[in-house]
């Protein structure tokens, strides 16, 4: 499909540990451009989910959504085969819309983010914001791509580590210091890519 030009790239992730309330597998896919989506519902007509009739009965896709991904960042360095992955899915608060989350987002995650990112314990990340938020299991997914398993294990090191670096930036102290709360957090899910032979 994606040499038939039905999207630009996608990736497959499958839960690392067992999980009921989250989900198993997510499958992003990424287009060029918004009208290129017709392309693959049309083949969710007679796929859904993309799954052969075989397919179709080992498993069944609970949803889709349509999302820009909105922030990035990727490390020269990147091998996917060694990756581990964060799904972490969040909730605006009550009174907080997409302009306000993106003003936060830009001024206090996004410095974060890419510490991270210049410490190599991140690989790459991205941040999707739904679409059509009503009523979704989430507005904002970050899917962060940790190095290894060991930049994974330092995950809270490296975050204090940015963080204190970043006291510096009055703007972005300022932000830490309100305490105003943007965001819920749900349960974040490890997982593994599958990566293509």
């Amino acid at each position: 499909w994606r040499k038939e030009g039905v999207y630009k790239d996608y990736l497959v992730l499958f839960s690392s540990y067992v999980n009921r309330r989250e989900l198993d597998m997510l499958v992003r896919l990424d287009f060029d451009k918004y009208v290129d989506t017709e392309k693959w519902k049309a083949i969710e007509r007679t796929a859904p989910g993309g799954l052969s009739a075989d397919g179709l009965t080992l498993c069944a896709p609970d949803y889709a959504y349509l999302a820009d991904r909105t922030w990035d960042g990727v490390s020269p360095t990147r091998n996917l085969a060694k990756a581990v992955y964060l799904y972490i899915p969040y909730h605006f608060e009550k009174g907080v819309g997409k302009p306000e989350y993106k003003k936060y987002f830009e001024t206090y995650v996004k410095p974060q983010n890419d510490g991270w990112l210049a410490e190599n314990a991140l690989s790459a990340w991205g941040v999707y914001l739904n679409q059509h938020n009503t009523g979704a299991p989430w507005d904002a997914l970050f899917l962060y791509e940790y190095s290894d398993p060991v930049g994974l294990a330092r995950r809270d090191n490296v975050k204090t580590s940015v963080r204190a670096k970043l006291r510096n930036d009055p703007t972005w102290k300022a932000v830490s210091d309100s305490k105003q709360s943007y965001r819920i957090d749900d349960q974040v899910v490890v997982m593994d890519p599958i990566v293509a032979r």
